[in-house]
C-alpha cells in the first residue's frame, strides 16, 4: 500500500481524485465482511474536528474533487454534518456513505444538497440481509433506498454477495424496480455463522467503488495521511 504524503503531492504527484475519510468504527450493525472491523463497540478514534478540516483543506488544495464520508457508520459521528458542510464551501463533491438504518431529518436535509450523493451496502433477501449485518435491518434500509430514489437523491448501491458464482442478478433487478440505477456487485469471502468472517479485510463499499479514478484515505484514530487502496 503506497504512501502518499501531503509533501509528495505538492512536489507535483497527481493528487488522487477521490479521498474518502474514515471518520469512525462505531456501527449499529456487525456485519461479518467490514473492512474495518467497525460496530457498537467501535469508537471514533483519535482524529479530532480539526485534523478532519486541515485533511480536507489539505485535499482540496491538492487538487482533490470529490470526497467519501464513511466509517464505521458515519452518521453516528458527531461532527459529520459540519464536516460535510465545510467540504461543500471548500468545492469538493460529497458521497455518505451510510448503512441507511437511521438517517433523521437534518441528514435527509444535508442529503439533498446539491453535490452530495449517497451510497450504501445491501445484501438482497431479508433473511439475508440480517443475518449479514447482525441485525434486523433490512426493511429499515429498503425503506430509506426508496425515500432516497423518491426524493431524487443521487444513490449507489453496492449489492454484497459471498458465493463466487452468483452475480447479484436477481438482487440487481430488486433494486431496478425501486428506481435505484446506480448499482455495482462486489464479492467478499464467505460469511460464516451469524454473518461473520473473522479478518475479512476486502474493501467492500470504500471509496475505490465510487467511480473511476485513483483515490486515496484517511483512517480513524491515526496522523492525517492519504494512502492509496490498490497501490
Amino acid at each position: 500500500m503506497a504512501v502518499v504524503t501531503e509533501a509528495s503531492i505538492h512536489k507535483g504527484t497527481r493528487a488522487p481524485g477521490l479521498v474518502w475519510l474514515d471518520l469512525t468504527r462505531k456501527c449499529q450493525l456487525a456485519c461479518g465482511h467490514c473492512h474495518n472491523g467497525s460496530g457498537p463497540d467501535g469508537t471514533h478514534g483519535s482524529m479530532t474536528t480539526e485534523d478532519w478540516t486541515r485533511v480536507l483543506d489539505e485535499a482540496a488544495g491538492a487538487g482533490v474533487s470529490r470526497v467519501q464520508f464513511t466509517g464505521g457508520e458515519v452518521t453516528l459521528h458527531p461532527d459529520a454534518p459540519a464536516l460535510v458542510e465545510y467540504a461543500l464551501k471548500l468545492g469538493l463533491a460529497v458521497e455518505v456513505y451510510s448503512n441507511m438504518v437511521h438517517l433523521n431529518g437534518s441528514w435527509w436535509s444535508l442529503l439533498r444538497r446539491e453535490h452530495v450523493s449517497l451510497a450504501t451496502s445491501y445484501y438482497g433477501r431479508e433473511d439475508a440481509h440480517n443475518a449479514v449485518t447482525g441485525r434486523n435491518s433490512h426493511a429499515r434500509t429498503r425503506a430509506n433506498i426508496v425515500k432516497a430514489v423518491a426524493e431524487d437523491i443521487p444513490i449507489r448501491v453496492s449489492v454484497i454477495v459471498s458465493d463466487p458464482s452468483d452475480t447479484g442478478e436477481e438482487v440487481k433487478r430488486e433494486l431496478a424496480a425501486l428506481g435505484v440505477r446506480n448499482v455495482r456487485v462486489d464479492h467478499v469471502r464467505p460469511f460464516g455463522p451469524g454473518g461473520r468472517t473473522g479478518r475479512n479485510r476486502a474493501r467492500t463499499g470504500c471509496a475505490g467503488d465510487a467511480g473511476t479514478g485513483a483515490s486515496a484515505s484517511v483512517r480513524t484514530g491515526r496522523s492525517p495521511r492519504a494512502c492509496s487502496p490498490r497501490g
